[in-house]
């Protein structure tokens, strides 16, 4: 089963998990009181007062839920930002902790929890592994992105793979249309990640880098494949008609140089589609 975690970041910073047809509202700048929020920091101190010199009533691991009660006017500074100290309640212990410790969002995957947030145009993953080790996964977002979409699966038919996070995110710049695609997979008790697809579109000119998974309909690999496609639409024979180049290239997350593998294919396909435009 696909989940769907909507995360719409424009200036009204609203968060929507769609999950079996449930709808969730989360996440926003202005919690409300008594609203449920989840902890993305590890070994987070719950302090007395808001301050780094009151006493500690607990340490809260990473994914720990919580009760929002108020913000403060008092602020914590972190990577040069300056966030505010909020009142929450954990278990039944009232506190304060930095608004920067909590997430976006928990998705919560057969009891096994994953934490998302995003600070200063990357989004970050954090769960704990089989070994409680905490592990953390990061992709950095183009500037100017709108319409941020988290999608959850399965395997989707990967050896060993035991989750896929596909993050997509568009771009618009003038009349160009850029919809990103960047992939998370949980694997192993650790993270590894792909670099990003692309589907480029400006006027009648098409191109698409992006993955086939084995799940997907009408598939023909068997395995995860990288793919790009050059669509021209244009009508330069006088008649409405469709130029299409197709290149391929089969991804084994087994090598250890799987990345540096793909990024020489991905310059080889690139240098391939440029002598064919070029004929």
């Amino acid at each position: 089963m696909k989940h769907k975690i909507f995360l719409f970041l424009l200036c009204l910073n609203v968060f929507w998990i769609y999950a079996q047809e449930q709808v969730v509202e989360i996440g926003r700048k202005e919690l409300k009181p008594n609203e449920l929020v989840y902890l993305f920091g590890n070994d987070v101190k719950l302090r007395e007062q808001p301050t780094t010199d009151s006493e500690v009533l607990a340490l809260m691991p990473i994914s720990s839920e919580l009760q929002f009660l108020e913000t403060t006017s008092e602020t914590y500074e972190i990577n040069g930002v300056e966030y505010p100290w909020i009142k929450v309640q954990y278990t039944d212990q009232i506190g304060y902790i930095v608004s920067y410790f909590l997430a976006k969002k928990e998705v919560l995957i057969y009891g096994h929890s994953f934490v998302v947030n995003i600070i200063k145009d990357k989004l970050y993953l954090r769960t704990k592994n089989a070994h409680s080790e905490l592990i953390e996964e990061e992709i950095p977002l183009k500037e100017d992105y709108k319409n941020l979409v988290i999608n959850q699966y399965g395997d989707r038919r990967l050896e060993n793979v035991k989750h896929v996070f596909e993050i997509v995110y568009e771009v618009q710049k003038g009349e160009k249309l850029n919809i990103y695609k960047e992939y998370i997979f949980y694997k192993r008790s650790t993270f590894l990640k792909i670099s990003s697809s692309k589907i480029e579109k400006e006027k009648d000119i098409e191109i698409q880098e992006v993955y086939a998974f084995p799940d997907d309909e009408n598939t023909r690999f068997g395995f995860l494949t990288y793919c790009k496609f050059y669509i021209d639409r244009s009508m330069k024979y006088g008649f409405e008609s469709e130029t299409r180049y197709e290149y391929y290239y089969a991804i084994d997350f087994d090598e250890p140089n799987y990345l540096e593998k793909l990024a020489k294919a991905k310059e080889k396909i690139e240098k391939q589609l440029e002598n064919r435009l070029e004929e």
